[in-house]
């Protein structure tokens, strides 16, 4: 296959030499780069290492260095339409995503597998952390949502693109969209809310929005052979927030072996439905409906004489774990003193050692065993960390289920 590899930089020297060392152990011939302008300042130093490693790559590659600033979605969108002058298919990489040995093996024989297929609009190396089956069967499964980890597509599909908000219209008054666009995670819509509002520069919701309205798909590898390493805090163009939510592992493909395709697309129901719940990122509005909600149940448990620490107490419940570090693990803390210890509390990505005098750790560190209780109290992402947990053999209790089953504790 005709394929053009553009990798598009700015001011991360640290996650772009990565990526460049990754793309190394791949073999594509015809290579661009593209670093986007100066915006600030105080950007200048970094932004003059990231010229000289990309530079320094020029033997390999096409350099491109914008004299201004266009931002992340016009530097995508400019530079994707300048590769398929050139090339059949074209992949986007951006500066924070490391590929896999094998990466270019598996593009090609997927570019060349779904050339035809109108309904894959796109292929990725990467994607969401899904647990999938070992009894599955085939080393790629699609998705509702497009992916943009090192993702790629056909000139005849990029040309449909466009970001027009209308799409969005015609996407929510038609029955069958919508529902795609819900199965595609509600941070969709979010993100769709802070373009309009100028709070975010992304050109991958149009694409997403594409997909949905075209009734797409998105194909991915079961093991994952790009890896998002944007995630850590380091300075970026949409967000430096570190979350470890989004983490997934990098595999290697044997570049001898051919993938083994289904023979017709499907949408596997139960690993779409675990994307859709890492995307169900809560709102503010929401997330504070849901916190109302809790605040006027333990109103009422109090009033019937009830206390979360009795309770447990009264199901021979000693000590446990708390999840959240916000305002109702604070109530829930003073409301357990000296009825049940609290071993820790447990975060998904914490911003300090200790809360409270109590010891703060992350999902990842593993100190949770299967004889542990959590006792959650961010109530609206219930569904997540139950899964995120799932792999401990702890048992996860939402604060809300005690305040509603009171002294019939038990839930599994």
């Amino acid at each position: 296959m005709d394929i053009g590899i553009a990798l598009f930089t700015y001011c991360r020297p640290i996650h772009t030499k990565r990526v460049l060392e990754s793309l190394k152990d791949n073999n594509f011939t015809k290579v661009y780069i593209f670093q986007d302008g100066l915006k600030s300042e105080t950007d200048t130093s970094q932004w003059e290492e990231v010229n000289r490693l990309i530079m320094d790559y020029a033997e390999k590659a096409e350099i491109h260095v914008s004299k201004s600033n266009k931002g992340l979605a016009n530097s995508i969108v400019d530079g994707l339409n300048y590769v398929f002058q050139h090339h059949e298919c074209a992949i986007a990489l951006e500066d924070d995503m490391i590929l896999g040995r094998g990466y270019d093996v598996f593009m090609r024989q997927c570019f060349e597998k779904y050339k035809n297929t109108s309904e894959v609009s796109c292929i990725a190396g990467g994607g969401w952390p899904a647990e999938i089956s070992e009894g599955y069967p085939y080393d790629v499964f699609f998705t509702y949502r497009s992916s943009s980890a090192a993702w790629g597509t056909w000139r005849n599909r990029w040309e449909k693109y466009n970001r027009d908000f209308q799409t969005v219209r015609k996407i929510w008054t038609d029955p069958e969209l919508r529902e795609r666009l819900i199965k595609s995670g509600n941070d969709l819509r979010q993100i769709i809310n802070a373009q309009l509002w100028g709070e975010c520069d992304s050109w991958a919701v149009f694409w997403s929005l594409l997909q949905i309205e075209s009734k797409g798909v998105c194909v991915l590898p079961v093991r994952y052979l790009a890896q998002d390493i944007g995630h850590d805090g380091v300075h970026g163009t949409n967000s430096v927030a570190r979350t470890s939510r989004y983490d997934t592992e990098l595999y290697n493909w044997d570049p001898k072996k051919e993938l083994k395709f289904p023979t017709h697309i499907f949408l596997d129901e139960a690993i779409n439905q675990q994307i859709k719940m890492i995307l169900d990122i809560s709102d503010s509005s929401h997330r504070n409906e849901c916190m109302q909600r809790l605040y006027k149940k333990w109103v009422c448990f109090h009033q019937t004489g009830s206390d979360v620490g009795g309770v447990l107490r009264k199901s021979d419940v000693e000590t446990i774990y708390i999840y959240g570090d916000g305002e109702a693990a604070e109530i829930l803390l003073n409301e357990l003193q000296e009825k049940i210890k609290v071993k820790g509390i447990i975060v998904l990505d914490k911003k300090r050692d200790f809360y409270k005098n109590i010891p703060v750790f992350e999902i990842r560190d593993n100190v949770l065993q299967s004889q542990d209780i959590v006792i959650v109290t961010p109530i609206h992402d219930i569904e997540y960390i139950r899964f995120s947990l799932k792999n401990t053999g702890c048992k996860v209790i939402s604060l809300e289920a005690i305040l509603n089953k009171g002294d019939n504790l038990i839930e599994t």
